[in-house]
């Protein structure tokens, strides 16, 4: 289906729990002009985001992670989202020209995936999107 939409520049697959990474990769290896994902409550990991930062340069929006409850915030849940600060740098290092809005919720963002690199690799970020996040760092 994706190979007939090389021109598809925008993909809101949101509560699609059956999308994963090969799903993400075949859609990004045929749809080369992709500029805004989102993906929340999908089922997709670090390796999605290597592959989507290869074939996706271009990309200006990108969401995914799952969102907390209040409650489970305090209550100190672990995060849901398979999403953690090495695919963050992952994705920094293919599309940080171009990114404008990064939503990433529920990620557990170890010490390599600081603020300080999201800043210094998104240089054209205007929306940043963190919810429930865990493990920031300076």
């Amino acid at each position: 289906l994706v190979r007939s939409c090389p021109s598809l520049r925008g993909l809101d697959v949101s509560e699609c729990e059956d999308l994963t990474d090969e799903v993400l990769a075949c859609v990004a290896a045929n749809c080369p002009r992709i500029v805004s994902t989102k993906l929340r409550y999908c089922d997709v990991s670090n390796c999605g985001l290597e592959t989507l930062s290869q074939y996706a340069p271009q990309l200006q929006e990108f969401v995914c992670g799952r969102a907390r409850s209040g409650m489970q915030v305090v209550e100190g849940c672990g995060p849901v989202s398979k999403i953690t600060g090495v695919g963050v740098a992952m994705l920094a290092a293919g599309c940080s020209q171009w990114l404008q809005s990064l939503t990433l919720l529920s990620v557990d963002l170890e010490p390599r995936a600081s603020l300080r690199l999201i800043f210094s690799s998104f240089r054209t970020l205007k929306v940043l999107d963190l919810g429930a996040a865990r493990g920031l760092t300076e």
